[in-house]
């Protein structure tokens, strides 16, 4: 979390925040997480994929490097 924070994401978290999506109470266009934690996702898949949102490899938004994937998004 702490390196969430340091990355100047808008909105981060793990527990709190999956509920917040799966309850619809936030709104995003981007969702970045970093590999150990797509996993995490899995409950709000179904949520994500149709909207678009959730994090791939290919999109660029499953990363090792939370802190430059951050800074390249919000560019």
């Amino acid at each position: 979390m702490d390196e969430a924070k340091k990355s100047g994401a808008d909105i981060y978290g793990s527990t709190d925040l999956l509920n917040n999506i799966k309850n619809e109470k936030i709104d995003f266009d981007i969702l970045i997480t970093t590999t150990d934690s797509i996993r995490e996702l899995a409950p709000v898949a179904k949520q994500l994929g149709p909207k678009g949102l959730m994090p791939s490899p290919k999109a660029g938004t499953v990363t090792n490097d939370l802190i430059k994937t951050v800074e390249e998004f919000k560019k």
